[in-house]
């Protein structure tokens, strides 16, 4: 008996390590209500969202799954904080996040 051989090819594809960069940690406005946040861009194969962390106060998140996007109706005298998620599209359970603060100051 003469000795066999067997060979396949195989694929195998690295996916990236989600990173969440929402930015600064806190923006403060005079009397301002409306914001805009922008986090880093998820690459090709993850996904964003914006969420409130804690209470809205009423305030509301325009486009949650850009990047980039406005947060509407914080109260003058109040913070909402949000959250930035990465996901890996591949990978839900890998995901990276990041905090900021908006803060809406009462006018003296």
């Amino acid at each position: 008996n003469g000795a066999c051989t067997v060979t396949d090819n195989v694929t195998v594809k690295v996916r990236s390590m989600p990173t969440a960069d929402a930015g600064k940690p806190e923006i403060k406005q005079c009397d301002t209500k409306d914001f805009t946040v922008t986090g880093n861009q998820p690459a090709a194969d993850q996904k964003g969202v914006w969420t409130f962390v804690g209470a809205d106060l009423g305030a509301q998140i325009t486009n949650p799954d850009n990047y980039t996007t406005t947060v509407t109706g914080v109260p003058a005298g109040k913070s909402v904080t949000l959250q930035w998620t990465v996901t890996n599209t591949f990978k839900s359970s890998c995901t990276a996040s990041d905090q900021i603060i908006l803060t809406n100051t009462e006018a003296l």
